[in-house]
């Protein structure tokens, strides 16, 4: 197999879902963003009417949680994003996996 089919393979690879972080595409991750900052901060408000939670005092960090969840699907693209980027070099540089 050629240096080129085997990269070609081993991308096929990567770009299965069961293979990455981040199974969705990348715009996908730019979109859940806005929606899970809509949506968590929706579900807080309803539990604090309802329920009395978050008390004040954890409110700042149920707040942090919302922001770095929201966060996590960029995240995780970038990973598999440096994850692909890092094995091509490996194979331009012509060494083996």
């Amino acid at each position: 197999m050629s240096n080129f089919q085997c990269l070609l393979t081993d991308e096929k690879k990567l770009r299965r879902s069961a293979d990455r972080l981040w199974p969705l595409k990348a715009r996908t991750a730019l979109l859940s963003v806005p929606v899970i900052l809509l949506v968590l901060p929706g579900i807080v408000a309803v539990l604090r009417g309802t329920l009395g939670w978050p008390s004040n005092e954890s409110e700042g960090v149920v707040l942090l949680g919302i922001i770095v969840l929201s966060l996590l699907p960029i995240l995780l693209a970038l990973i598999d994003l440096a994850i692909v980027g890092s094995l091509i070099e490996e194979h331009e540089d012509g060494q083996n996996y």
